[in-house]
C-alpha cells in the first residue's frame, strides 16, 4: 500500500506585529511551522507562556524550541477551550494566533477573560488535480476540503477520515460520510486510518 501526503492549502505570513500578552494559544501544526519561519513573533511567545490546542500543536512547537504550558485533549475545541480557561489567571491576556479562514470556536469559547484573536496568515489554495482515486482520504480542517473540492471529486468507494466536528459537518453537508477522528493526536490519526482499512 502507498501513502501519499498532501496538503491543499499553504499559509501566507501576513503580520509579525504581535500584542503583548501572558498567553498565546497555538492552534495547529501548520501554525506552529509558520512561527518558527518568524524570528519576531517566536521571541514574543518565548516571553509569555504558549499553550496549543492538541499534542500535535504541541509536537510542532517543540520542534521550532517552544515550550507549552498546556496542551488541549479530546475532539471538542469547546470543551479545550474550557479545559484552557481553567488555567488563565484573573488578569491575564491571552492572544489566540488565527489565519483569516479560522473558525474561532477556541476565541468564542473563552468568553469572561481578556481575550484577542490575532491573525497573521492566510490559507491559500493549492490548485492541485489528482488523477488517481486512492481508497481513504483525510481531511484536517474545513478549509482543506474547500480546496481539494475546487478541482476535484472524492471517489464513492473511498474511506474519508476527518479531525475535527467542523470537519466532519462540512462533509456532512455535503452529503459525504466521514469518520470523525477521536481527538487531534497524531495517534488518533493513524488508528483512524489503520482501522478504515481493514477488510
Amino acid at each position: 500500500m502507498d501513502l501519499f501526503l498532501k496538503s491543499y492549502i499553504y499559509l501566507q505570513l501576513t503580520n509579525e506585529r504581535i500584542p503583548d500578552a501572558e498567553w498565546y494559544f497555538v492552534q495547529s501544526p501548520r501554525a506552529a511551522s509558520l512561527i518558527g519561519s518568524s524570528k519576531r513573533i517566536k521571541s514574543r511567545l518565548k516571553l509569555g507562556k504558549i499553550a496549543a490546542l492538541s499534542d500535535g500543536t504541541d509536537k510542532a512547537l517543540s520542534k521550532i524550541g517552544l515550550t507549552t504550558t498546556f496542551v488541549g485533549s479530546g475532539n471538542s475545541t469547546e470543551l479545550i477551550a474550557q479545559q484552557f480557561k481553567d488555567c488563565v489567571g484573573e488578569n491575564e491576556k491571552v492572544i489566540i494566533l488565527s489565519g483569516n479562514k479560522s473558525l474561532d470556536k477556541v476565541y468564542m469559547g473563552l468568553d469572561q477573560i481578556n481575550v484577542e484573536k490575532w491573525v497573521f496568515y492566510k490559507n491559500n489554495s493549492l490548485e492541485i488535480k489528482e488523477n488517481d482515486g486512492y481508497t481513504y482520504y483525510h481531511f484536517t480542517s474545513p478549509t482543506q476540503i474547500d480546496a481539494f473540492l475546487k478541482q476535484n471529486q472524492l471517489p464513492k468507494d473511498s474511506q474519508i477520515g476527518v479531525v475535527g466536528k467542523s470537519t466532519e459537518k462540512m462533509l456532512s453537508e455535503k452529503g459525504i460520510k466521514s469518520i470523525l477522528q477521536e481527538d487531534f493526536s497524531e495517534d488518533a490519526m493513524i488508528k483512524l486510518f489503520s482501522r478504515s482499512l481493514q477488510p
